[in-house]
């Protein structure tokens, strides 16, 4: 392709994200400490059964279609993740996928590789597809229209598609107009093609369109691809969407028994303990960096609002608005605590931000010692609910 514009490309949106990225985890270093290194084995366990086995989605009952719908995006995801790389090398060397072990052109599994991802990105397309509908049409009360989930849908789809469209045009290049550019091929397996029939079915759907405009796909998809995926990764970390890099971490460390231990009583008499803001949650950094990254991880999907007893007897400060006022706050004041390890000094801005972004002066001053153990339990019952969808 060109190795001087991949690398610049790839310079810059990998520096983006790595000065983001290290300003998020950085932050959380800097919250309160908190031990999840206990029972490593169980937390394996968690991590295969509840992370990749999704076993929380598909194993319920209720809005069963969907959790398997999320499942199949989840692993066709994950898939398909080894054809990111793919196509990065292919940037600097034509058939990157030679030189990945077990992968080539000489070996059976390159070419069941091929195989596997392509049914996948029709798989994740087709997902993605229902996920819109479902997002757009017969919505669940829980979920909440707005922008950040359609577009987030919108670019993954995009990224399957022009993928797609990338395979199709080269094998139009190559079989129809004599264009020397790499594919499988071998006397034991036979040719890519054989390998990847949504790619020989959509080929065909494009090779009348001529050999300019096949050649003019071929880079258009190529480069498109190349552009959604950096601009998604970068955009990604400032959104729910985030979750997709947090979660798998997030059901490692989480709690392994319930319910949770109670936080010790504090002594609301204790002057001193008040003026020093030991009472409750006053900062940032009075929370934990499990809690910090429980509010990273919350894809907010409403199961919350499922267990909520504000919400399901119809009062305004519910569990999932509580947490995403923690959340924008967070984002906000991340850098601030990653550069000084502390932020603005104002005492209890949980419960004024809060009140004052959701209810303006709809709401009555909060007393702060009557919040402080309705604040404390808050934390508790999310952190049950964070990783209900890793």
């Amino acid at each position: 392709m060109n190795p001087w514009l991949m690398t610049l490309v790839m310079l810059v949106a990998w520096g983006a994200f790595a000065l983001q990225i290290t300003v998020k985890l950085g932050a959380l270093t800097k919250m309160a400490p908190e031990n999840r290194l206990n029972e490593i084995g169980r937390r394996i366990g968690r991590l295969f059964k509840i992370g990749f086995g999704q076993q929380k989605l598909i194993g319920r009952k209720r809005e069963r279609s969907s959790g398997i719908m999320h499942a199949f995006i989840f692993w066709g995801a994950m898939l398909v993740g080894v054809r990111e790389l793919t196509l990065m090398g292919e940037g600097f060397i034509s058939g990157f996928q030679e030189y990945l072990p077990l992968l080539g052109s000489d070996s059976w599994l390159g070419y069941a590789y091929i195989t596997v991802y392509n049914f996948c990105e029709v798989l994740v397309l087709a997902m993605i597809l229902y996920a819109l509908y479902r997002r757009l049409m017969p919505k669940p009360e829980r979920l909440e229209l707005n922008w950040e989930g359609i577009y987030v849908l919108l670019f993954i789809g995009s990224m399957m598609f022009t993928d797609l469209l990338f395979d199709a045009a080269r094998l139009n290049l190559v079989e129809s107009y004599g264009q020397h550019l790499h594919f499988f091929q071998s006397a034991a397996y036979g040719s890519e093609w054989d390998w990847a029939p949504f790619t020989v079915l959509l080929a065909s759907a494009i090779n009348g369109l001529g050999e300019g405009v096949n050649a003019f796909i071929y880079q258009f998809s190529y480069w498109g691809h190349v552009a959604l995926m950096f601009v998604f990764v970068n955009l990604l970390i400032h959104t729910k969407q985030f979750h997709e890099m947090t979660a798998l971490p997030n059901v490692f460390f989480g709690s392994l028994d319930y319910p949770h231990a109670l936080a010790p009583l504090a002594d609301l008499e204790d002057e001193s303990a008040w003026e020093e803001g030991r009472i409750g949650v006053s900062k940032l950094e009075n929370l934990t960096w499990k809690q910090g990254l429980d509010l990273f991880s919350c894809t907010e999907c409403g199961r919350c609002h499922e267990v909520c007893p504000t919400f399901v007897t119809d009062k305004p400060l519910t569990l999932k608005r509580f947490n995403q006022s923690l959340l924008h706050h967070l984002r906000k004041e991340e850098a601030t605590l990653f550069r000084t390890g502390s932020t603005a000094d104002e005492k209890h801005w949980s419960v004024k931000l809060f009140v004052r972004k959701r209810f303006g002066p709809v709401l009555p001053a909060v007393p702060v010692k009557r919040f402080v153990r309705f604040q404390s339990s808050m934390f508790r019952v999310f952190s049950d609910y964070a990783s209900i969808k890793p």
